[in-house]
């Protein structure tokens, strides 16, 4: 008998159920691999661009922490070269 679902199962064991709501974020720090990238191909570097590129990979990214992830590679990007000196 077919119950519809993606997932099959052995003989004698049930089919693990679909969850409901969206995929689960990516790890931080693929969300960080994603915007590096973005930034060294592009030069540029925005929320929406990371999330584009995360979806077209059939990820999912909420907006907060994408831009949380934008935020801090910018930041890491634009902090002066540190050289010692106190200027």
């Amino acid at each position: 008998m077919s119950t519809g679902r993606d997932t099959v199962a052995e003989p004698g064991e049930k089919p693990e159920p679909k969850r409901p709501g969206r995929k689960p974020d990516l790890p931080r720090h693929v969300l960080i691999a994603y915007a590096e990238r973005i930034y060294r191909e592009t030069g540029r570097l925005s929320r929406d661009s990371l999330k584009a590129a995360v979806r077209a990979d059939g990820h999912q990214v909420g907006t907060d922490l994408a831009q949380s992830v934008v935020n801090a590679v910018k930041a890491e990007h634009q902090a002066p070269a540190r050289t010692g000196h106190p200027h």
